[in-house]
Parts: C-alpha cells; sequence; structure tokens
C-alpha cells in the first residue's frame, strides 16, 4: 500500500535500512534534485497509532545513530542495506541535512487508508 503511494509520487530510489529485528530507518527515499525524505511508518488495526518513541523525536539524530550502527555493524544489516547506509552518511557529511524531510506515515490496516503528516 505504502510502496504504490511512493511509486506514485515519484520516488524512484527507496529502501529501508533495517536489522533483522526490523529495527532501523522505515523507509529513505532520494528523489532526483538529490534530496532526501525519512519516512517512519506506524501500523495500526485500530486507527490508534504509537507514538514516535524518545529516540526518535530528533529526526537528524536519529537518522543519523540509526544510519551509523547499520554501516558499522556486520552481521545484524544486510550487506546492501550497509552499503546504501555508508553512502547516505557520506551525502549527510558533504550536505548536511539541509535537504531532507522527515515524514510520519500512518497505515490503517482496517480501513486500507495512509496518511502522512510532519515527523513527529
Amino acid at each position: 500500500m505504502f510502496k504504490k503511494l511512493l511509486d506514485d509520487a515519484g520516488y524512484k530510489d527507496y529502501v529501508a535500512i533495517q536489522n533483522a529485528s526490523g529495527h532501523g530507518v522505515d523507509v529513505i527515499a532520494k528523489l532526483d534534485d538529490g534530496s532526501y525524505a525519512v519516512f517512519e511508518v506506524k501500523a495500526s488495526v485500530t486507527g490508534n497509532f504509537k507514538k514516535l518513541t524518545r529516540s526518535q523525536y530528533d529526526m537528524e539524530k536519529f537518522l543519523r545513530s540509526r544510519l551509523e550502527t547499520a554501516a558499522n555493524v556486520d552481521g545484524n544489516y544486510p550487506a546492501a542495506a550497509q552499503t546504501r547506509a555508508k553512502d547516505i552518511l557520506k551525502e549527510l557529511d558533504r550536505n548536511g541535512f539541509s535537504n531532507i524531510s522527515g515524514n510520519r506515515v500512518n497505515v490503517n490496516l482496517s480501513t486500507e487508508s495512509v496518511t502522512i503528516g510532519p515527523w513527529k
């Protein structure tokens, strides 16, 4: 459902950078202009969505910490995710966070609806 929304919105280069337990960056997408959009996805059957965790409050700090963990830890992340994390970190070191937007995605599994808002 969310993948189709990304495709329809024109995102062509997106990836989840998650470990075997599903922790990490839910979705990070790069646009043709070089900017990034980060998506934290929360799903619910009842429409009651979990709040961001304390570690997620600061999107920039959260993103950097998760990318650094993925880039530097062997065994917990797929090789492709480690490589992408390293590449994205290099870009962040060059360009900073000025070209990254953070987004909160709520997926209601009962109604099959998706809402996207600011990271909070």
